[in-house]
């Protein structure tokens, strides 16, 4: 085990929200590395992001409710295995990620404990400045890291430059899947296009469009998923609203780990996200879903609008409007165009220069500093 740091993360953990995309890589990799860390963080009934059916790991300590919220049954911070990792475990770096939705107020109470015992550093998801008055401005970190520039212009009225850094957000690893292996381990048919949309996004705006090129190939399959059996009557009712015969060919509840939905990646030949008509989003914003998915080798389609500004290159084929989607979806079906190698060759090319490793060691960079520590980063002989 790595001797240098023993970190504390506490933030959102097994949910399917932008907080634990961000962790998870990062964690992951640390972990992988032979960093010793442990994740606080929400209770299942009180989480941010939607709870993934998924066991926690043994680092996992289920302590506090979203935003310090008082729940019948619960303690809204239970801080005793906090101040035991920080007081009597060693823990040396403490990270907040999204302070936001932590118990910010108790938190607030035992911080000059935990400043006592280790390096404080806050992993800021605001997209727009807390009020004046909020106890969000009353924490004393050692450093400040933001993801977007927009957040350094704000920050920077609050706390000196010389405690805030910017380290981009992460993909989740570079995976290359097996197409009709994974279509078959899903359960959908081989000799199909399939089209996955999926998660908290818009999966009606654009399925007029979709329907109309399906009635012209049928080869193209329509699959969404959602993540509970509501939301499947709930997509069901808004598609019978809009007076469309036919639909997707299958909605499907899934709410499981990061890894099954890479598989569903993996099956499909695009990937729609699209915020909705008119959604042009405001801040610091991004789609922390393009990151999860761009490294699995699929390519994205998204309405054009502020959450997909991060991607300048063509990494994410954008389109403005059902027309535009249409024309990109012939053009990633045609066997003669080079549109999909495109963009997944810049797709790639972002995704290792958002690695797990690479954005890891820049956080490893930040403790080096905060401890006055020399750089560590490898473990040849495993981890004890």
């Amino acid at each position: 085990m790595n001797s240098q740091f023993k970190i504390a993360m506490m933030g959102s953990w097994n949910t399917d929200g932008g907080v634990s995309r961000h962790t998870t890589p990062i964690v992951e990799w640390l972990r992988d590395h032979c960093y010793d860390v442990k994740v606080f963080t929400h209770y299942r009934k009180s989480a941010h992001g939607y709870p993934l059916n998924v066991k926690d790991e043994d680092f996992v300590y289920r302590c506090f409710t979203a935003s310090g919220m008082e729940i019948e049954g619960l303690n809204s911070f239970n801080v005793d295995p906090l101040l035991q990792a920080v007081e009597n475990e060693g823990y040396n770096i403490f990270m907040a990620e999204d302070l936001g939705l932590l118990p910010i107020e108790k938190l607030l109470e035992i911080f000059s404990r935990i400043k006592a015992k280790s390096k404080t550093v806050l992993l800021n998801h605001d997209n727009t400045p807390k009020p004046k008055e909020s106890p969000f401005w009353k924490f004393d970190w050692d450093k400040i890291i933001n993801f977007l520039p927009e957040q350094d212009q704000f920050m920077q009225n609050y706390y000196p430059t010389s405690k805030i850094g910017r380290i981009e957000f992460p993909v989740f690893p570079i995976s290359k899947g097996d197409r009709k292996r994974a279509v078959e381990n899903m359960q959908l048919p081989l000799d199909k296009n399939i089209i996955l949309t999926f998660g908290e996004y818009n999966m009606v705006d654009f399925l007029p469009a979709l329907l109309e090129l399906k009635q012209k190939d049928p080869s193209i399959y329509l699959l969404a998923l959602v993540y509970d059996e509501q939301g499947k009557q709930d997509l069901e009712r808004k598609i019978k609203e809009l007076n469309i015969r036919y639909g997707y060919n299958e909605i499907r509840a899934e709410n499981s780990s990061w890894q099954k939905r890479r598989e569903y990646i993996f099956a499909s030949q695009m990937v729609i996200l699209d915020k909705g008509q008119g959604v042009k989003g405001s801040g610091a914003i991004l789609s922390s879903t393009a990151y999860q998915i761009m490294s699995w080798g699929t390519p994205i389609l998204a309405r054009d609008n502020l959450f997909f500004a991060p991607f300048r290159k063509g990494e994410i084929i954008k389109y403005k409007n059902n027309e535009e989607l249409k024309h990109y979806i012939r053009r990633l079906l045609a066997a003669d165009d080079n549109l999909k190698e495109k963009t997944l060759d810049m797709a790639y090319k972002f995704c290792v220069d958002h690695s797990p490793e690479k954005i890891s060691k820049q956080f490893l960079n930040v403790f080096n500093e905060l401890l006055e520590a020399q750089p560590e980063y490898e473990n040849n002989q495993g981890c004890i």
